[in-house]
C-alpha cells in the first residue's frame, strides 16, 4: 500500500466509527477520531513496512497513542473501547489479506504462460 492509500483507510475507518457511533446515539469527537485515524494509520503502516502484527503489538501501539492523546478528547470511553476492537481484531484483518494475496499470487501463477529463458 502506499502512504496515500494509509492514510487514505485510516481516514475513511475513524469517519466510519464516528457515523456508527452517532447513529447508536453515542458521540466520538473529532479528537477522538482522530485519535482513531492515528492509530489505524500506524498500525497498517509498521505492517506494511514488514513489522510483525500481534493482538500484543497492536495492543501496545493503542495503549501509547491513548497514553499520550486522551487529553485531546472529551469522549475518551468510545475512543478507548473503538481502540481496543481495532487492537484485537487487526491481525485478524492481516492474516486474511496476506490469506488473499498469496491466492491471487497462485491463481496468476495457474493462468500465466510459462517464460523461456
Amino acid at each position: 500500500m502506499t502512504s496515500k492509500e494509509i492514510a487514505d483507510l485510516a481516514a475513511w475507518t475513524a469517519n466510519s466509527i464516528q457515523t456508527t457511533l452517532k447513529f447508536d446515539g453515542r458521540k466520538l469527537d473529532d479528537a477522538g477520531a482522530d485519535i482513531i485515524r492515528e492509530y489505524v494509520q500506524t498500525d497498517l503502516t509498521n505492517w506494511d513496512r514488514g513489522n510483525k502484527v500481534t493482538v500484543e503489538t497492536s495492543t501496545r501501539l493503542a495503549q501509547d497513542i491513548m497514553a499520550q492523546r486522551r487529553h485531546e478528547t472529551q469522549t475518551e470511553n468510545e475512543v478507548f473501547i473503538s481502540l481496543s476492537v481495532l487492537s484485537s481484531k487487526f491481525h485478524e484483518f492481516v492474516e486474511d489479506q496476506l490469506r488473499q494475496r498469496a491466492a491471487e499470487a497462485k491463481r496468476l501463477a495457474a493462468t500465466m504462460p510459462a517464460i523461456k529463458v
